[in-house]
C-alpha cells in the first residue's frame, strides 16, 4: 500500500524561517520604541495643555465638527474612487473577464479602512479579498492594485502638501517652516520618492520580483500600468487630499478661539498631508502617534504657540477620522446583499495563491 510522501524541512527552510522571525521582532521592536517616544511626548504636549486650561476656558463648537466630519467622508470617497481606475487596468491587462463597478470599489475601498488599524495592516487586503472574492477577483490583481493605490495615495498627498509648503503662504506658515527646518525637506523627498515609486517604468518592477516566489505574478508587469491610470489615480487622490485638508482645518475651527480664514486652509492642509504620509511610513497600526507628534510640532507654531488648540485639534482630527471611517464602514456593510462575515468566512488556504500552468493567471486554492 503506498504511503503518502513525508514533506521534510531543509535546512535552508530554516534558516529562511529563522531570517524572517528576526526581521519581524526586530521590526516589532522598532515599531514599539517609535510608539513609546511619541505617546510619551503626547503626554508631555497633554499635561502641557492641561495646566493651559486651567487659565482659560476650553472652547468647543460642534457645527465645526461636523463639517470637518462631512468633509473627511468626501475626501475619503474621492480617494477611494482612485483605487476604481487601477483595478480596471488591472483587469484589462491580465484578461479577467470580470466586472466591478465603481460604486462597488468605493464600498470595498471604505470598509477596508478599518483593516489599517489592525497590526501589520494586512487585514485591508483580507477584508478587500473576501468582499471581491465572489466577483471573481484575484488575490494577485487586489494584492498589486492595493499597493498601487496605497503608493499613489501617499505621492498625491505628498505632492498636495509641498505644492502648498512651497506657494505663497501665509506668515504664520512661513514662520513655522523656519522652525521646523526638517519640514519642507521631508515633504520635498515623501513627493519625490513616492511620485516615482508609482510611476509605471519604477512599479513594473514590483511584480517581477513577486514572481521570483509566484511566477504567475509576472504577467503583471507585461502589461505596465498606464500613464492614463496614474494621472487619473493621482488627480482622484489629490481632490480628496484638499478635502481632508478642509476636514484639518474645521477641526481646528471647532477648537479655535479665534476665527480661521479660507486663506489659512492651504497651510492646513499642507501640515495634515506631509504629517499623513510620516505617519504611513512609521509602519504602526493607523500612525498613532506618530502623525500625532508632527502635527503638534508643527501646528504649535503655526497657531503661535497656543498649546491647547493645538493638542485639542489634533485628538479631534484623529477622533473625527476614526469616528467617520468606523461610520462609514458600518453604513456600507449593511448596503451589501451577502453579509459580511459570510463573506469572509473562507479557508485560511484561499488567501495563498497557486499558479495555474494552464493560462498563467493566479489562482486560488480551496
Amino acid at each position: 500500500m503506498p504511503t503518502a510522501p513525508i514533506e521534510t524541512t531543509g535546512p535552508s527552510d530554516l534558516a529562511a524561517s529563522r531570517k524572517r522571525g528576526r526581521l519581524r521582532l526586530v521590526r516589532w521592536i522598532v515599531s514599539t520604541l517609535a510608539l513609546m517616544a511619541t505617546l510619551w511626548f503626547m503626554g508631555v504636549q497633554i499635561r502641557m495643555a492641561l495646566a493651559d486650561l486651567r487659565d482659560r476656558p476650553f472652547t468647543f463648537h460642534v457645527q465645526w465638527a461636523l463639517i470637518s466630519a462631512a468633509f473627511y467622508a468626501i475626501g475619503m470617497t474621492f480617494i477611494s474612487s482612485s483605487w476604481y481606475f487601477v483595478l480596471q487596468d488591472r483587469i484589462r491587462a491580465i484578461g479577467l473577464s470580470i466586472q466591478i463597478p465603481l460604486s462597488e470599489s468605493v464600498r470595498t475601498y471604505l470598509i477596508s479602512q478599518v483593516g489599517k488599524y489592525v497590526p501589520g495592516k494586512g487585514f485591508v487586503l483580507v477584508l478587500r479579498y473576501g468582499l471581491l472574492r465572489s466577483k471573481g477577483a484575484t488575490l494577485g490583481l487586489l494584492t498589486l492594485s492595493t499597493v498601487f493605490e496605497t503608493f499613489c495615495c501617499m505621492a498625491s498627498a505628498s505632492l498636495v502638501g509641498l505644492l502648498f509648503l512651497v506657494l505663497p503662504t501665509a506668515p504664520a506658515l512661513k514662520e513655522a517652516l523656519e522652525e521646523t527646518e526638517w519640514f519642507l525637506p521631508m515633504a520635498i523627498l515623501f513627493a519625490v520618492g513616492f511620485s516615482l515609486v508609482v510611476s509605471p517604468p519604477f512599479f513594473a518592477l514590483l511584480p517581477r520580483i513577486f514572481s521570483l516566489v509566484v511566477p504567475a505574478a509576472k504577467r503583471h508587469a507585461d502589461d505596465w500600468i498606464k500613464w492614463s491610470t496614474y494621472a487619473n489615480s493621482l488627480a482622484w487622490s489629490s481632490i480628496g487630499w484638499l478635502s481632508l485638508g478642509v476636514s484639518f482645518w474645521a477641526a481646528v475651527q471647532a477648537v479655535s478661539t479665534r476665527t480661521l480664514g479660507l486663506a489659512d486652509i492651504p497651510a492646513f492642509t499642507a501640515v495634515f498631508s506631509v504629517a499623513y504620509v510620516a505617519g504611513f511610513l512609521s509602519l504602526i497600526p493607523g500612525q498613532l502617534g506618530v502623525r500625532e507628534f508632527i502635527l503638534i510640532v508643527v501646528l504649535k507654531h503655526l497657531l503661535g504657540g497656543d498649546e491647547l488648540v493645538t493638542v485639542s485639534a489634533t485628538i479631534l482630527s484623529r477622533l473625527v477620522s476614526l469616528g467617520t471611517e468606523c461610520t462609514l464602514a458600518g453604513i456600507l456593510m449593511l448596503t451589501f446583499r451577502r453579509p459580511l462575515t459570510q463573506q469572509l468566512s473562507q479557508k485560511s488556504s484561499d488567501l495563498s495563491p497557486l499558479v495555474s500552468t494552464e493560462d498563467g493567471k493566479i489562482e486560488h486554492g480551496t
